[in-house]
């Protein structure tokens, strides 16, 4: 699921990129699915490319059997795909270390509960490496419950 949500950031598939993203999702700081309506919509329909790559994920149990809870670090680009690159990010790529809250609604997965924090742009990626050093987050990271699950 996540790595599909990663190639439609680079496809540009806005559609793609928020179905996995409950109408009732709720983030800390007040993000709800309209601000990531909007997030999406500014920066994939723009005219160059974006990059997207997922790493140093973990997936555990949720609070109930149909949650799970998802720990990734999430890197950003303007100008350059990173499905394809392998090796470092650009330098100007940014990172978010985010936590979301997945739950089995109907048939679908989908996020509905999350939180992030920008990681601080002196902790490079080397393309799956850990990424250890973290600035305050701009939002509490903490999330109550359980989150999501990731097809492989």
């Amino acid at each position: 699921l996540l790595d599909d949500v990663i190639g439609a950031i680079e496809d540009k598939d806005p559609g793609a990129v928020l179905a996995p993203v409950s109408y009732r999702f709720e983030a800390t700081g007040g993000l709800g699915y309209p601000d990531i309506e909007a997030l999406a919509l500014t920066f994939l329909l723009r005219d160059e490319p974006v990059g997207a790559r997922l790493e140093d994920v973990r997936i555990s149990p949720g609070t109930t059997a149909d949650s799970r809870r998802v720990d990734a670090t999430v890197w950003f680009v303007s100008g350059t795909r990173l499905r394809d690159r392998p090796g470092p990010v650009p330098e100007s790529a940014v990172a978010y270390r985010v936590e979301l809250v997945f739950e089995l609604l109907g048939t679908r997965w989908q996020a509905v509960r999350g939180a992030y924090a920008r990681i601080d742009a002196g902790a490079r990626s080397d393309s799956g490496g850990p990424i250890t050093r973290a600035r305050a987050p701009r939002t509490s990271t903490s999330v109550s419950g359980a989150a999501a699950a990731r097809r492989t």
